[in-house]
């Protein structure tokens, strides 16, 4: 540690060069899932917003967030009351973040929820061919569609290739 304080330059080059070396081992292989479950996640509280309001955006969220007419209520072991004053609550999905939820408050930075994203048990799934007797019924190429339609994907993902 007494080297990183002796020498401010080197501690940043040395700490950015690890969190690169993470980010490309552990991170940048599954990132197209990553992102993509996490896009889907904020497009279905999207649309519980538009079709349902602002209590069905908590509704399923976890059973420890509450939407109780002016407020949000979080279940948690510490009490605390944070008006918003109108900067508003940032809900942010994550992979990581489980079982519970995490909550934000301190300024100068927006609160925040977050909270774990829909299906993400989905992305530690193995990416096994669909069954034969899927693909001998329907074709190769369309069972693996069908394989990939319950995980969360963009449409540049759903790549069929020919066996």
């Amino acid at each position: 540690m007494r080297r990183l304080v002796d020498d401010p330059a080197a501690a940043l080059t040395e700490l950015t060069t690890i969190l690169y070396r993470c980010w490309h081992t552990l991170l940048a292989p599954s990132w197209p899932r990553l992102s993509d479950l996490l896009a889907a996640d904020i497009a279905y509280r999207g649309r519980q917003l538009t079709t349902g309001g602002l209590r069905s955006v908590f509704d399923d969220l976890r059973p420890e967030v509450v939407h109780d007419a002016a407020r949000i209520v979080i279940m948690a072991p510490t009490s605390l009351t944070r008006p918003l004053d109108g900067a508003g609550l940032l809900l942010m999905p994550s992979v990581f973040n489980w079982p519970g939820i995490s909550v934000y408050t301190d300024p100068p930075w927006q609160p925040t929820l977050i909270y774990r994203a829909r299906r993400t048990a989905a992305l530690w799934l193995r990416d096994d061919p669909p069954p034969e007797a899927l693909a001998r019924l329907v074709g190769p190429a369309r069972a693996r569609i069908l394989r990939l339609a319950g995980d969360p994907a963009s449409t540049t993902r759903l790549r069929v290739s020919s066996p």
